[in-house]
């Protein structure tokens, strides 16, 4: 499946039956903050960038924040349990605080 841009509203998957069983990346797709140039919706696939923002379901979003209650910057994950930044690419962040093994 590609990830398109779409004005049509899609079904929502809910549960275990949002993740595909070929990708294990959520079926949904969210309506972003953006509109087209006809004033109609932007859908993106959940967990799609889109605009330099990550675009999650109610449920992707609820499994994030239980999983990182520190938050993130750009994407899940990417800030440690110390607030620090670790994630993205280019030169490898590190925390001197999970290095050390600090609670």
């Amino acid at each position: 499946m590609f990830d398109i841009d779409s004005t049509v509203e899609h079904k929502v998957y809910t549960g275990s039956d949002r993740f595909s069983s070929e990708t294990g990346k959520c079926l949904n797709f969210v309506e972003v903050d953006h509109r087209n140039y006809d004033g109609s919706p932007i859908y993106k696939r959940c967990g799609a960038t889109y605009m330099s923002e990550e675009h999650f379901c109610a449920e992707c979003q609820q499994m994030y924040e239980k999983r990182y209650p520190q938050g993130w910057l750009s994407y899940p994950g990417d800030t440690c349990e110390h607030g620090t930044y670790v994630g993205g690419c280019g030169e490898d962040h590190m925390c001197f605080a999970c290095e050390q093994g600090d609670e």
